[in-house]
């Protein structure tokens, strides 16, 4: 599993990790499957905002540079919409300010349809689309 650390900061979802030799793919860099794991994790934490829990249904990844090894690597995630069994959430990768990595993707409820938790009404943006 990645060295992953994950936490909630207001309407995203932040994460670090510093990925060694082990996780390498091209010389000096991470391995593209390691970073969609660590997205993967990511992403499916915006379900800390709702009621329900789900399964990923697509995570779909676009690489824009190499991400190196052995550099603090900071992930966020935000929840964009819930449609019933449906939520929707993008994340990226950043390295020294750089964006190395956009995803989004779409997870399925698996009991019943996702409803916002009451303590996180408020916390997220009403422009975001998500309605409770």
């Amino acid at each position: 599993s990645p060295p992953l650390e994950l936490w909630i900061d207001g309407d995203r979802i932040r994460g670090r990790a510093t990925f060694g030799p082990a996780f390498q793919g091209p010389p000096g860099r991470v391995h593209g499957g390691v970073l969609a794991l660590a997205l993967d994790m990511l992403m499916a934490k915006t379900q800390d905002y709702v009621r329900q829990i789900g399964m990923t249904g697509t995570l779909n990844i676009r690489y824009l540079a190499a991400t190196p090894l052995n550099t603090p690597v900071d992930f966020e995630a935000r929840l964009v919409s819930l449609e019933r069994r449906k939520l929707r959430c993008e994340g990226s990768v950043w390295v020294n300010g750089e964006q190395t990595v956009s995803a989004e993707g779409i997870w399925i409820s698996a009991h019943g349809e996702y409803a916002l938790k009451p303590e996180f009404v408020s916390a997220l943006p009403s422009d975001t689309g998500v309605a409770s």
